[in-house]
């Protein structure tokens, strides 16, 4: 019988003549006889005919290669989505054009926007008219009427926020309440939701009887995380959440960038609505961190505002919420702010730049290709960190073999900055270690690692070719420590993440039948693909 494998980026069944034979990336035997062979993708049919000869080698290795399909999240069936973007987009709608939200006015006005061009609703916000107004009763009217037909729950979470603050604005005037009081009361029944407390919704006023555009939304925003904790959808996995400075340039990336790439790698993207403040906000955020099933941030420095030079301290905060969740997180950085890069703020990091020709479809392409490395490799990545951490080991054992102290120290040196996330110093140093004569398989390693850390794809590679060609693993897993025999499962050694890594560098170049090759070569190794997560 041939051996057949079915070359595919990510692991999922093989069909045969319309039936599951095995599964992608490993060696499916079949006999004489001609085949339709395609992965069961759920895409549309791409079956390749397969003719296996009567004396056809019974160990010759056919290969069949399939690309990815291209995947895109629908937005609209993510309760999540809808939810939260519905309940905002009417709260926006009414506090905007309320006279104590007319201060923070255009930065309300371009963040509904925003969000109507998201879900192809073409209607213009316009400039600031008295809630109640013609203008301001007529534009909330037109949105009810388009997003309703794109999403009924959209809708309905717009307008229960909107009546919650028409209340708390006309809650003296009997008729009016009335009236709210009856549509809070329909979309919560139809929608199963907890009560409000409509007492909490009266706005507070100061001493001279002047109400806060905080006094209004605070009572909404912890209501909507009431929702969200109380009307459990669940986590969903396939929601990734978005952290981001709100400022210049950062504010047109979303669309730009982030929500292409993530799109593109099979994830709807949600990010929060900014021009608030208050202290119910906070806890919103975490609600939303935890209901997604992952976490782009991007902590590249500001460029205007108070932060400016800075990273932002919101966005290393829901890291941090993101880490107590134990949230897979995603980190994009400018390459031009890689210097000082905090250690240990992402599972992966990646960097982009705005300044390329090709901006931004390069770092939609690299940004999406690393998403998907990630996540097909998340059961390996723990070992791949471990590997990371066993460097010190590595220092001590090295220490045996004769290199020139200069060499080590600059070793050293490379190691301590490639922790602490600065990779273009440790760059340097770690070809001045390999230049002075320390030429340890690792150290090439953990150039390569350090170089893709740097998305230096092409040099990367080179790092992982010489390693692969080395023949000293055994030792090199002892100095690392990858050689325990009473480990509770199979450890992952250098040869097959450096083939693993190889693979994937050559990807980002375009090299596509080379990259499954590795990819093939490195399970075959011991590098474990998460099937769940493929």
């Amino acid at each position: 019988m041939t051996r057949l494998i079915v070359k595919y980026p990510e692991v999922c069944s093989v069909l045969i003549n319309g039936e599951v034979k095995g599964t992608t990336n490993e060696v499916i035997r079949v006999g004489p006889g001609v085949y339709r062979v395609a992965p069961d993708d759920e895409s549309d049919p791409r079956e390749r005919k397969l003719q296996v000869a009567a004396e056809a080698d019974p160990e010759e290795i056919v290969y069949l290669n399939f690309n990815a399909r291209a995947r895109k999240a629908d937005r609209l069936s993510s309760s999540l989505y809808c939810r939260y973007n519905g309940f905002m987009l009417g709260q926006f709608m009414v506090a905007s054009f309320a006279r104590y939200g007319r201060g923070g006015f255009p930065q309300r006005q371009s963040r509904m926007q925003e969000f109507l061009n998201e879900i192809d609703a073409r209607i213009a916000v316009p400039d600031w008219r008295p809630m109640g107004s013609e203008e301001s009763m007529k534009f909330m009217k037109k949105v009810l009427a388009v997003i309703e037909p794109i999403s009924n729950e959209l809708a309905s979470f717009a307008i229960l926020s909107s009546a919650l603050m028409q209340w708390s604005l006309r809650s003296d005037e009997d008729k009016a309440a009335n009236m709210m009081e009856e549509t809070i009361s329909m979309v919560v029944q139809e929608n199963n939701l907890p009560e409000p407390d409509l007492s909490s919704f009266i706005p507070r006023k100061d001493a001279k009887g002047r109400i806060s555009a905080n006094s209004l939304l605070d009572p909404a925003l912890a209501y909507l995380r009431q929702i969200l904790e109380t009307n459990d959808t669940g986590q969903e996995d396939q929601t990734a959440f978005v952290v981001m400075p709100f400022s210049a340039p950062f504010d047109t990336y979303y669309a730009l960038y982030y929500r292409p790439a993530l799109e593109a790698a099979g994830f709807r993207a949600l990010r929060a609505w900014g021009g608030l403040s208050s202290e119910h906000y906070a806890p919103l955020l975490q609600q939303l961190i935890k209901s997604c099933g992952m976490i782009l941030a991007d902590i590249s420095r500001e460029l205007l505002g108070p932060q400016q030079g800075q990273r932002n301290l919101n966005v290393i905060y829901e890291i941090g919420v993101a880490h107590a969740f134990e949230k897979r997180v995603i980190v994009v950085v400018d390459e031009a702010d890689l210097d000082g890069l905090p250690a240990n703020i992402g599972d992966a990091a990646t960097s982009y730049s705005p300044k390329s020709a090709k901006w931004p479809e390069d770092a939609i392409e690299s940004t999406t290709g690393f998403i998907h490395m990630y996540r097909a490799t998340r059961s390996a990545m723990p070992r791949t960190i471990d590997l990371e951490a066993a460097i010190d080991e590595s220092l001590k054992r090295l220490a045996s073999i004769i290199i020139p102290q200069e060499a080590r120290d600059a070793y050293v040196q490379a190691v301590d900055l490639y922790q602490q996330g600065d990779h273009k110093k440790a760059e340097n140093l770690f070809s001045d270690a390999i230049d002075l004569g320390n030429n340890a398989t690792e150290v090439h390693f953990f150039r390569g690692m350090n170089r893709f850390k740097l998305s230096r794809f092409e040099q990367a590679e080179q790092d992982f070719d010489m390693v692969a060609e080395r023949v000293d693993f055994e030792e090199v897993d002892k100095r690392l420590g990858l050689r325990d025999e009473e480990a509770a499962e199979p450890q992952v050694g250098i040869q097959a993440t450096a083939i693993f890594y190889r693979g994937y560098a050559k990807h980002m170049q375009g090299k596509e039948a080379e990259a499954q090759e590795d990819y093939a070569a490195a399970q075959q190794l011991g590098f474990v693909v998460d099937k769940d997560e493929s």
